[in-house]
């Protein structure tokens, strides 16, 4: 009964982050969470789920593991359309686990009245026939989606959550030559069988590294690069930096973004420099080509989108300017107001008493200002 509270819980928790989710990159994170902890759960699930019979631990650590391969094909998806992920898409990415849910109760309210065959039958089906055609179908909906859209490739390969989605492509590419390594060794039954432990360690380990090694993602793409810019001219050289001032920019957006230096007071681009081998000019050239506009320009444009997604109407009278400018990393009240009025299109005080501008991403949209604040 305590593991099905806890299957409950985990279910209900996933349904109320789905709908407290507002942007894409807020869906990316939490897509990236559910991987990593799935991920550990399957690798220590006999030490997670000790109690659990065996068969009805394989069909946990199988269901588990087929919910990481859809998660992951939502995870690619959402890179490449740059969408929030409906709920159906979500629904049907989580179904193996909600299989194994429903399969749980059962289980354990009738556990006398269900024979073992029943059992067995249904996990050897599920474990032993419909697992690896599942695995495939996801990676061929993967392939599907990426293959046609060519031109995204270099875009994808200059970002930190780009370049993760092709690794988890090239994982499941990994995944299934194995499967087909293990049928033709070992024999035609076992093309059927999806190495659980493999995949989950796979994932894990490709969403920590480029979650957390970033500097040394960084330092190791310099050095890689730092003989080859020393041999090739000028003009070769021009499009062989301008890639890298992309995808440093792209790093710059992530660590701001991420821990939300935006709003510390007097941010400067230099307080970053530590993570990169450009001068600042030239990261102050990323940031203007790449980022929308100067460094100064690009942190209001943070702040005021901090600002809007959080703010509450019901109190907005009530608030006063001057902390609210010093919560958001402005110096001055009045460089608050006048970025709000640049970017908002209209002034705080007009803002504050007639209370029309939507707040929501969806919103935003319609104002055609989303790609400036959210991204």
């Amino acid at each position: 009964m305590a593991y099905l509270l806890i299957l409950t819980v985990i279910l209900g928790l996933i349904v109320l982050l789905y709908f407290n989710i507002r942007t894409v990159r807020d869906e990316r994170a939490e897509l990236l969470r559910f991987l990593a902890f799935g991920s550990v759960i399957v690798l220590l699930d006999s030490y997670f789920l000790p109690r659990l019979s065996y068969p009805v631990l394989q069909l946990f650590k199988s269901s588990l593991s087929l919910c990481l391969a859809s998660v992951t094909s939502i995870y690619i998806r959402n890179n490449l359309s740059e969408f929030r992920t409906s709920g159906y898409l979500v629904l049907l990415a989580i179904f193996p686990f909600t299989l194994f849910f429903v399969f749980f109760i059962f289980h354990t309210f009738f556990a006398h009245q269900i024979a073992d065959g029943f059992v067995y039958d249904y996990l050897r089906f599920f474990q032993l026939q419909a697992r690896a055609p599942l695995f495939v179908i996801a990676l061929v909906y993967d392939l599907t989606s990426i293959l046609p859209k060519r031109q995204k490739w270099d875009k994808l390969s200059t970002t930190i959550d780009g370049q993760l989605a092709l690794a988890l492509i090239a994982v499941k590419i990994i995944v299934l030559l194995l499967i087909l390594g293990n049928g033709l060794i070992f024999g035609t039954r076992y093309l059927l069988l999806v190495p659980d432990y493999g995949y989950a360690l796979l994932t894990l380990l490709t969403v920590f590294y480029y979650r957390n090694f970033t500097r040394i993602q960084l330092r190791i793409k310099y050095l890689l690069k730092q003989n080859a810019l020393s041999t090739i001219s000028d003009n070769d050289h021009a499009p062989v930096k301008l890639n890298q001032l992309r995808y440093y920019a792209s790093v710059i957006d992530q660590l701001v973004t991420g821990q939300k230096l935006y709003l510390r007071e007097n941010l400067q681009l230099k307080d970053l420099q530590s993570n990169f081998t450009f001068s600042i000019s030239e990261l102050q050239k990323a940031v203007e080509n790449h980022l929308g506009g100067s460094w100064e320009h690009y942190l209001n444009k943070k702040r005021i989108a901090h600002f809007l997604e959080h703010i509450d109407l019901k109190v907005l009278g009530k608030m006063d300017p001057t902390r609210i400018s010093g919560e958001l990393g402005f110096s001055t009240r009045a460089s608050f107001e006048a970025a709000f009025e640049e970017i908002v299109g209209c002034s705080f005080g007009k803002y504050n008493a007639q209370k029309m501008y939507p707040v929501s991403e969806n919103k935003l949209l319609l104002l055609g200002k989303s790609k400036d604040l959210l991204n």
